[in-house]
């Protein structure tokens, strides 16, 4: 292990505790209280936290080569982005590591959908690695959108800004989406964090979002014709 866990002393024994979060050893130094006295060791804490590997391979709809997107690691409770990583030249695989946590994978490339991808780490299990898979395919954007005519040619919102606590949930009112789809996107700090698809089942309806701590843009927008959760407003 080297030092100073181990030195040129006669230092026995290392008994890994709690699951490897910790370790007994022994120890000897004249600074000590006996010949051998026995330590314990935090492994793990909140500047040294454990580290997961999470690996996984991107593709593309027509794209020759998937290196020039990227993925974007966004905070789901905080909506800070984390990591940025390009997936390796001619392959799309990508890898790194994150310490436990909720995450928000956003995939994104020029001239395609947006793709999110929730990641929740911190199980025994992940220790051995989260591999996400090769099931990660990007879309090309569709451009025509949904014609909406007369008095449903608008969406209108009631409330531009609303103030509420963290946590707590904001309902905004939309009206003239009766029978349509509506793509909600939700901003912190200029990131994308999340993608919702709702059924407006009336024309006036209550929209309920989950307010994140500090400011936030949510935009609503409506679907295309092959609506799906990453399709643009």
């Amino acid at each position: 292990m080297g030092y100073p866990i181990n030195t040129t002393d006669d230092d026995l024994f290392f008994t890994p505790d709690d699951n490897g979060k910790g370790a007994y050893y022994s120890l000897y130094t004249p600074k000590g209280v006996g010949r051998h006295d026995i330590y314990y060791l935090n492994i793990y804490s909140v500047d040294n936290p454990r580290m997961y590997l999470v690996s996984g391979r991107m593709s593309a709809e027509g794209a020759g080569d998937p290196g020039r997107f990227a993925l974007y690691v966004v905070d789901a409770e905080t909506g800070d982005t984390v990591l940025v990583n390009r997936p390796a030249t001619g392959t799309g695989k990508f890898s790194f590591e994150l310490a436990a946590g909720n995450y928000n994978i956003l995939f994104r490339g020029p001239g395609y959908e947006d793709l999110i991808q929730p990641l929740e780490i911190g199980s025994l299990a992940d220790r051995n690695g989260v591999n996400l898979g090769n099931g990660i395919s990007l879309e090309k954007e569709y451009k025509e959108k949904q014609v909406y005519e007369g008095e449903e040619s608008m969406i209108r919102i009631q409330d531009s800004l609303l103030v509420t606590e963290a946590g707590g949930k904001a309902e905004v009112t939309v009206r003239g989406v009766r029978g349509k789809e509506l793509i909600v996107k939700t901003f912190r700090n200029d990131s994308l964090v999340s993608v919702d698809t709702v059924e407006a089942d009336r024309r006036r309806m209550q929209l309920e979002l989950e307010a994140l701590p500090g400011d936030s843009r949510v935009e609503v927008g409506p679907g295309t014709k092959r609506a799906t959760p990453t399709a643009r407003p």
